[in-house]
């Protein structure tokens, strides 16, 4: 299997074949006191404004898409080039202020602090970065 490229289809495929597939994590969602929806929105993508939004539903568990949502608890908005530095800084353990609007109720990252780290955990996927 190729590396896929970091929140590509192929990523999102296989980080959600692994969230499903762990008991772990879908005991942490049941957990939740409620279901959250955590949204990025990216703008100046390659292809225009791009989405990644992470569900933690407590009958389903987590899951990952890069469809626009319906409605989220809290979205983080910002540069699609500075999100991806962002992201590969936090995977290589140091931490970069993307510079992002925060639309919504940040204490929302609290609430699903648990069932984040869990699901972070169990789908990590070595990726490729695009260049930025």
């Amino acid at each position: 299997m190729s590396t896929p490229v970091y929140m590509s289809h192929e990523h999102i495929e296989q980080m959600n074949d692994l969230l499903a597939r762990s008991d772990e994590v879908a005991a942490a969602c049941a957990a939740l006191n409620r279901d959250y929806v955590i949204a990025y929105e990216l703008g100046d993508g390659p292809g225009g404004t791009v989405f990644w939004v992470l569900s933690f539903d407590r009958i389903t568990g987590a899951r990952f898409s890069l469809d626009e949502p319906a409605h989220a608890d809290v979205t983080f908005a910002g540069d699609w080039r500075r999100l991806v530095r962002a992201g590969q800084a936090h995977r290589q353990g140091t931490e970069v202020d993307p510079a992002v609007e925060v639309r919504g109720d940040p204490g929302v990252l609290d609430a699903v602090s648990p069932a984040m780290a869990v699901a972070r955990r169990a789908a990590t996927v070595d990726v490729e970065f695009p260049e930025v």
